[in-house]
């Protein structure tokens, strides 16, 4: 509801009336310059400044007035400027060190150029930086806690959505957003305070969606939410309610300390640098899904143990979903469990030693240009998730006659997976034990020159390249949402299971199970496809097979762009609570070469089953003549099937998306 309030208080801000600032004809305030001691009531709604103007008397912006400082207005303002209604700037106004600019209940402040305040702000209702201006303030800016508007049901908002460079002192007691353009600078020597006397919304409240850097002091006593970035170079100190926000950054940089007494909660990112001081003391940090990041040696510990001679005190709660990365040195000494729904992240730089016992039930991630050493450790993966953008990880993790062994022992037992991001090259056996994933991840390359027999699952989201002989065992799965390349010369025998919406090049001999996509997809392969034995499951969820765009499609279909030959037997599920219907057809076998064989014990114009009272049957005429497909309709004689199928078609059997 506060966001409601917000928006449309922004509007009133942004948009003034046209109409309204014609009823009265324009009208230039004088006397200039306003001696002190003289008072001017503008009470025109077409007040105007358009030279260099000095106040050093009183000047009153009347209710239901607009006063409009033009791009040649220069307005000093070394006396007092009351504003009760609508106030615009699009030249420069300055509060000198004498000055005092309030705008009272009924105000609306509004600087689209340059604002300079080297006196005292006060704001009591709606005060506006809009984009692409600059508010420097060397003095004093009070925006106060209030209620304004009929029924006092709004509240005093500070809306800065240009560049605010804090070189004095700011006091939040209302409420404060930095967005859409928005920079606040916090300068050396400056004091920002979001102060709260525990009153209800808007006292003390900050929300940032876009940038601070802090080189001063920054104080949280109410509510801060941070939906942008903060980088704190100085004193940042939060003794309220601080929320640093999924997607959104609060660093603490070289020199800087961040101090929580209050309740802070990331689910964001957290970021220590080197150098960098974070002070828990009295306070309550809940990591909630969010990402720690840090470049200070064995900062993990001063986190987590509170034995740990640089604990940094107070309350610190990793929730599941946590991740902690080290661009620093880690030593594990004692003993290190990386629980389930964790992940501890080796960073690029970062060194992760293991004299201890290390055990993985969560993720485990080595980035490039980390290195991690076990010697005279020993590290235990059980059930976890290991992922690696070091080319060759799994053999230096798996194998301790690698040259890169990281040393130690090292167990990856039953549940493991590992994951490659990088280059993995496989030259003699490699086996995929059972109860053990092999992952080729997006973006990584895994290169078989031997024989890779997969027991387990293995599982491509990027590019296997097969120079040798891949084998899924009857016990493994083979999840292929990337491509398998076989470069003409490898061979490549399933006699488990294969799934996926990827693309094999070169010869596929299948003796198991083939199921296209995950749930309704497509599969491709370019080449020859050898059904031996086994079978292969469809999956009909709709009509519509993606016209095109296969990510789309609404039920199983294989593309095969070479020939196809077939035998096995064919399962056919509905999903998705999707319903047969007279006229339905679904090619889900497309071949561009050779089409021979048939499915066990299905002919053409064979009975597949009956659907919620639907006959579905097959047809090897289908699409082009040279395809298979399945229809809710009888086909008469194979040597007509093609010219009854064109007919059908003609009829209205076209596929359509179901909606």
């Amino acid at each position: 509801m506060k966001y409601l309030t917000i928006l449309a208080a922004v509007c009133l801000l942004m948009v003034p009336s046209v109409t309204s600032a014609q009823r009265d004809s324009p009208q230039k305030i004088s006397p200039n310059p306003n001696p002190e001691g003289n008072l001017i009531n503008v009470q025109s709604n077409n007040a105007f400044n358009n030279e260099e103007f000095l106040n050093n008397g009183v000047i009153s912006i009347e209710r239901h007035a607009w006063f409009n400082n033009q791009e040649s207005g220069r307005f000093v303002n070394n006396g007092y400027l009351g504003v009760k209604s609508r106030v615009f700037n699009f030249g420069q106004i300055e509060i000198s060190d004498t000055g005092v600019l309030e705008n009272n209940e009924w105000g609306q402040f509004v600087s689209g150029h340059k604002l300079v305040n080297r006196g005292w702000i006060q704001n009591r209702s709606l005060f506006g930086v809009n984009s692409g201006a600059t508010f420097d303030n060397y003095g004093t800016l009070d925006n106060y806690y209030g209620e304004y508007g009929p029924g006092g049901n709004q509240h005093s908002i500070f809306d800065n959505n240009g560049t605010f460079n804090n070189y004095g002192g700011v006091v939040n007691k209302g409420g404060w957003q930095n967005d859409q353009d928005g920079r606040l600078i916090n300068h050396q020597g400056a004091t920002f305070d979001n102060w709260s006397d525990g009153a209800e919304d808007f006292n003390g409240w900050f929300l940032n969606s876009k940038t601070i850097e802090n080189f001063g002091a920054f104080n949280n006593v109410g509510v801060f939410e941070n939906y942008g970035a903060i980088v704190n170079h100085s004193t940042f100190t939060n003794d309220g309610n601080l929320k640093n926000a999924d997607g959104n950054t609060l660093e603490t940089a070289t020199g800087g300390t961040l101090t929580n007494g209050g309740i802070m909660t990331n689910s964001g990112t957290l970021t220590f640098r080197t150098g960098s001081t974070f002070d828990n003391t009295g306070g309550r940090l809940t990591n909630s899904g969010g990402r720690i990041e840090s470049y200070i040696d064995d900062h993990y510990f001063a986190l987590v143990d509170s034995k740990n001679a640089n604990f940094v005190r107070g309350t610190v709660n990793l929730e599941s979903g946590t991740t902690f990365a080290n661009y620093a040195n880690m030593t594990i000494t004692g003993t290190l469990n990386n629980a389930a729904g964790m992940t501890l992240e080796n960073g690029t730089g970062g060194t992760l030693s293991n004299d201890g016992i290390m055990t993985n039930n969560g993720t485990l991630t080595f980035r490039t240009g980390s290195t991690f050493d076990n010697t005279g450790g020993k590290l235990t993966n059980a059930s976890g998730r290991i992922e690696s953008y070091i080319d060759d990880y799994y053999f230096a993790l798996a194998d301790s006659s690698n040259a890169n062994f990281v040393g130690g022992t090292v167990n990856l037992e039953s549940g493991t997976t590992f994951a490659n991001y990088a280059n993995m090259t496989a030259t003699g056996n490699l086996n995929n034990a059972a109860g053990m994933t092999l992952e080729n991840g997006t973006g990584g390359t895994l290169t078989n020159n031997g024989t890779l027999t997969n027991d387990g699952a293995l599982v491509n989201e990027g590019i296997l390249f097969n120079h040798g002989t891949l084998d899924n065992s009857l016990e493994g799965t083979l999840t292929n949402n990337g491509t398998i390349d076989m470069f003409w010369v490898g061979e490549f025998t399933n006699n488990g299971t294969l799934n996926g919406s990827g693309t094999i090049i070169g010869r596929y001999t299948d003796h198991g199970q083939t199921k296209p996509g995950n749930s309704a997809g497509v599969m491709t392969i370019d080449g020859d496809y050898f059904k031996v034995e086994g079978s292969k499951e469809i999956e009909l969820g709709g009509l519509f097979d993606g016209d095109g765009d296969k990510a789309l499609t609404e039920h199983d279909w294989l593309e095969v762009t070479g020939d196809a030959e077939l035998s096995g037997t064919l399962d056919v599920k509905l999903i998705d609570g999707f319903d047969l219907d007279r006229g339905n057809v679904f090619n889900f076998l497309r071949v561009g070469g050779i089409l021979s064989g048939q499915y066990d014990g299905l002919s053409e114009g064979d009975l597949v089953g009956n659907f919620g009272g639907q006959d579905l049957f097959i047809t090897y005429g289908g699409g082009d003549g040279n395809d298979v497909a399945l229809f809710t309709n009888a086909v008469p004689e194979p040597t007509t099937t093609v010219l009854i199928w064109t007919m059908l078609a003609g009829l209205g059997m076209t596929v359509r998306r179901r909606r």
